[in-house]
């Protein structure tokens, strides 16, 4: 991570985090990564906009982030 995590959550095997960071393991990666145990990888497009994450869920088998963010892989947030 090229600056601070500030969520972690497990979901589907993998490892995912949020924060204030646009790389992760040297993957250009919107402020959420996941990580498999051997590599990083962005999830979706990532969080646009310059916003933050302040919680990571899952329902459903589906990963929610909630905070501040104009868009998170094209879908608009609030």
């Amino acid at each position: 991570m090229n600056f601070t995590v500030t969520n972690l959550a497990s979901f589907n095997g993998e490892l995912i985090v949020s924060g204030l960071f646009t790389n992760a393991g040297g993957i250009s990666a919107g402020y959420i990564a996941r990580s498999n145990g051997q590599t990083w990888s962005p999830v979706g497009n990532g969080i646009s906009g310059g916003g933050r994450v302040y919680a990571l869920s899952f329902c459903n088998y589906e990963l929610y982030a909630g905070g501040s963010f104009a868009s998170n892989g094209g879908n608009a947030g609030d």
